[in-house]
């Protein structure tokens, strides 16, 4: 097929679907009428010629850039500080860094509840005085739920060996659990 039929082919495809959709619309097209009537023409009456794609795409045009909508930003209050839930245990620590979403995490350590937040904690036990792998909030899944109710047997808490997905939100990790291991202490003695 030669790049005229092609041409011709659309073009023919396409007056037929606008002669379609004037028959559907039970839209006449304008005519030239030479007789005259008698009648008043009534002035709420609307009139019958359709407007051309290129009017309608100047009026939606015109209509965008003579009133533009503002975004909508939620309501801030200046004065509100915004402080971390939780800070490190030891003085003089470095600031903790962020970690990238979507990173994935795995150590040894123990859940703790903060106390200010009400939420769960995961304190790594290699963390020391250098706060190399800070406390990292733990979002709820089931995973989470059973090593609450194991960490509740526990007299002294139980340790877990855990991996997971970093999150964050607002600038600050969460961890999402993916795998957890109860690790026995073995010094806790009989029964511990």
């Amino acid at each position: 097929m030669t790049k005229t039929t092609r041409f011709l082919v659309g073009a023919a495809l396409i007056v037929s679907s606008t002669l379609l959709c004037l028959a559907q619309l039970n839209v006449s097209p304008p005519t030239t009428d030479t007789t005259t009537t008698t009648e008043p023409k009534n002035s709420t009456a609307q009139p019958t010629t359709v407007p051309s794609a290129k009017s309608v795409l100047e009026g939606l045009i015109n209509e965008r850039v003579s009133s533009p909508t503002e975004p909508v930003s939620p309501a801030v209050n200046p004065d509100m500080t915004l402080t971390p839930a939780v800070s490190a245990n030891a003085p003089k620590a470095p600031a903790a860094t962020r970690r990238l979403e979507g990173d994935a995490l795995q150590g040894v350590g123990r859940i703790i509840k903060d106390e200010k937040t009400k939420s769960l904690v995961f304190v790594f036990d290699s963390d020391g005085p250098a706060m190399a792998d800070p406390p990292i909030t733990l979002l709820p899944n089931r995973l989470l739920e059973s090593m609450e109710k194991i960490n509740a047997q526990s007299p002294h808490g139980a340790k877990f060996k855990i991996t997971g997905e970093i999150t964050e939100y607002n600038g600050k990790n969460y961890l999402l659990l993916r795998n957890a291991a109860e690790i026995k202490d073995l010094n806790q003695g009989i029964g511990g």
